[in-house]
């Protein structure tokens, strides 16, 4: 973790990347819709990132190039899916409409998240402090075989979970970074 996160003991996480056609358009709509920018780099090659979080405070990192290729839609032991946790979807709803061009379904409890082509690409879900605790966060999601099992496993290798509904886990590793698994077939 960067000495400056250290300093503000920001606790292990797993960061979600959502890919930009424009990083510096982007960065302004992220100044004017009340957003905060962390941390700005131009990677060379690999392309150029921002460390952002919304008006509610939940993370994640901007990326403009060619090199991350993302994520599967459902293949066991790949991450497969993105979801923000948030206490109240209206406190950032707006900034995401903005700075990203995002259409959001409701769907049940989640506000699925559609891409210019109309295309699922992720989800927003108001959840409990009790559930979630008191921050606002992207959450990763991870596609396994056998929940079962790997339930054993996290626990074996000093993981925990905090949650555990239907076929999904919301689970923290040793170092206290949250992480969703989900069963696939």
């Amino acid at each position: 973790m960067p000495s400056n996160f250290q300093q503000m003991k920001m606790p292990s996480f797993w960061m979600s990347y959502i890919k930009v056609a424009d990083l510096d358009y982007t960065l302004q709509m992220v100044k004017e819709t009340e957003g905060k920018i962390e941390l700005q780099e131009d990677m060379g090659s690999f392309g150029k990132i921002a460390l952002v979080r919304d008006p509610a405070g939940a993370g994640f990192t901007l990326y403009e190039g060619e090199q991350l290729k993302g994520r599967t839609a459902s293949s066991p032991n790949t991450m497969i899916w993105n979801e923000l946790f948030v206490s109240s979807f209206e406190k950032v709803k707006y900034f995401y409409l903005a700075i990203l061009d995002w259409k959001f379904e409701k769907v049940g409890d989640r506000n699925l998240i559609k891409d210019f082509e109309n295309n699922t690409i992720g989800a927003v879900q108001e959840i409990s402090n009790d559930v979630k605790g008191n921050l606002e966060y992207w959450a990763v999601y991870f596609g396994v075989n056998d929940l079962r099992k790997v339930k054993n496993q996290i626990l074996r290798y000093q993981g925990y979970i905090a949650y555990e509904y239907k076929d999904e886990l919301m689970v923290f590793d040793p170092y206290d970074a949250m992480f969703m698994v989900k069963e696939v077939k």
